[in-house]
């Protein structure tokens, strides 16, 4: 089995980001304000392209 994207809320998005990158070696694909959801959300991406979405809430 597989996963394709996964969700994951965060209380501090740059912390996540940089946890993401350093521990398991993936990188930021996006990141881009919801403005009506009071949120940001973040993508980061493993080497095989599995995607990782990371949601603040504000």
């Amino acid at each position: 089995m597989t996963f394709a994207h996964v969700s994951v809320r965060s209380s501090d998005l740059e912390r996540s980001i940089r946890f993401y990158e350093a521990f398991l070696g993936m990188r930021l694909a996006s990141r881009r304000p919801i403005p009506q959801n009071r949120a940001e959300i973040a993508f980061v991406e493993d080497p095989d392209g599995t995607l990782v979405e990371l949601i603040e809430k504000r």
